[in-house]
């Protein structure tokens, strides 16, 4: 497998309108129902292609 692999799939991955719909709709149940705040800290374990990730940063 080469190392490009994954710059390539997430580049699918990331202009599927239904997926990118998905995660915006994760992202807000999440911001809703988790008490977020500016003191938080986000850690990523690599779960992806950050799309979730960057949604809800700005709430932390």
């Amino acid at each position: 497998m080469s190392r490009d692999f994954f710059e390539h799939k997430a580049d699918i991955f990331d202009s599927d309108d239904k997926r990118v719909s998905n995660v915006e709709n994760i992202a807000n149940a999440v911001i809703k129902n988790v008490s977020l705040d500016r003191q938080m800290h986000l850690m990523d374990f690599g779960s992806g292609t950050g799309l979730l990730l960057e949604r809800i940063a700005p709430s932390v």
